[in-house]
C-alpha cells in the first residue's frame, strides 16, 4: 500500500483482534500515517510487536522515536553491522556526501549491484548488456553485509537480518546462517502464470522490459 494516510479504521480492528504480532508491507509516507496512529491509540511494542519489511534507517528518522522504539525491521544491510568493513564502507560514503549521510539497505543494494557490473565491464572489456549479464551469472563478492551471489535467474542469494528500533539507529537481533534464496515468483499463484504474464508484457512492450509510461502502460 503507497500514500495511503488513514489507518483510523486498520487501527481500530487492530485493537479489537489484538495480534501477537503486526505484519507491515507498507511504503514510503504511509509508515508515517500508520505508526503515528498506532502510537495515538497507544499500541506499542510492548503491547503488539510490529514487524515491517519496507523501512529503511533513514525512513524511521521521520517518524517519532516514541512510536517505533521496540519494532522490528528486515533487510540485508544494516548500519549497526558491527564489522571492520562496514566501519570502513561507512567512512567513505560520509566522506563523499556528508556526516548526516546514512547508508540504507537499498543504497547498499545498489552499492552491491554497481561492484558486480564493474567486475563485469572489466573483465569483459565491453558494456553490452547480454554479455554482461551472462558474466555476472554465478559471480560472488565479499561485501560489508556477507557474500552476495548471483544464481543463473540473475536474482541474489544474500543473508538476511532483523533488526530492532532504538530510540536512536537499529540493533540487529538476527542474522541467517546461510544465504537466503530469492523468491521471485509469489506463492499466491502458479509460476507458470507469472512467467506467462511477464511474455506478454516483453510482447506488449515490442521486445522490451521498458514500458513507455507516457503512453499510459503502467495504468492498465
Amino acid at each position: 500500500m503507497l500514500g495511503e494516510t488513514d489507518f483510523t479504521h486498520v487501527v481500530d480492528e487492530i485493537k479489537t483482534l489484538q495480534p501477537d504480532v503486526i505484519i507491515n508491507t507498507l511504503n514510503g509516507q504511509s509508515n508515517i500515517a500508520f505508526f503515528t496512529e498506532l502510537y495515538k491509540n497507544e499500541i506499542n511494542s510492548n503491547k503488539i510487536a510490529v514487524f515491517s519489511t519496507s523501512i529503511d534507517e533513514n525512513s524511521i528518522k521521520k517518524i517519532d522515536s516514541k512510536a517505533l522504539k521496540g519494532h522490528y525491521i528486515s533487510g540485508a544491510y544494516f548500519n549497526s553491522i558491527d564489522t571492520v568493513a562496514n566501519t570502513e564502507l561507512k567512512k567513505e560514503y560520509k566522506k563523499h556526501y556528508g556526516k548526516e549521510f546514512m547508508l540504507t539497505d537499498a543504497g547498499f543494494n545498489l552499492h552491491v549491484a554497481f561492484e558486480f557490473y564493474k567486475r563485469a565491464v572489466f573483465n569483459k572489456k565491453t558494456t553490452q548488456e547480454k554479455v554482461l549479464l551472462n558474466e555476472m551469472k554465478n559471480d560472488s563478492i565479499k561485501t560489508a553485509a556477507g557474500i552476495f551471489y548471483i544464481a543463473d535467474n540473475n536474482h541474489i542469494y544474500k543473508s538476511v537480518r532483523i533488526a530492532k528500533i532504538k530510540e536512536k539507529g537499529t540493533d540487529v537481533v538476527w542474522s541467517s546462517n546461510n544465504l537466503s534464496q530469492p523468491k521471485p515468483f509469489s506463492t499466491f499463484l502458479n509460476k507458470n502464470f507469472w512467467i506467462n504474464e511477464e511474455k506478454k508484457l516483453y510482447k506488449k512492450w515490442n521486445q522490451s522490459w521498458h514500458a513507455e509510461a507516457n503512453k499510459g502502460e503502467y495504468n492498465e
